[in-house]
């Protein structure tokens, strides 16, 4: 999913009083996560090579998407239903 959709379901999902915190609080925790991500990533590869790093990133990348199919992000039933039809359709 696109970040740009993450970021309009936080502006939606939270109080308006509290949104532009939930915003920062949000991109904060996506930067950190990238960050991690790429300096344990770097670590690897410092550690076993770029071969070994990219077939355990390709093997990751074709195994991760099965887990969304145990773990979706949003329900169609319910309070979610009507922010899933506002992402889809992009009406407020």
């Amino acid at each position: 999913m696109d970040v740009t959709l993450f970021n309009i379901d936080v502006q939606l999902s939270a109080p308006r009083w509290v949104a532009g915190r939930c915003v920062a609080a949000w991109q904060a925790a996506f930067s950190g996560g990238l960050a991690l991500g790429s300096w344990g990533w770097g670590r690897l590869t410092d550690a076993v090579g770029v071969d070994i790093t990219l077939l355990a990133s390709a093997g990751l990348m074709l195994l991760l998407p099965l887990l969304g199919r145990w773990l979706p992000a949003i329900s169609e039933r319910g309070e979610d239903a009507e922010m899933l039809a506002i992402l889809r359709c992009g009406l407020r």
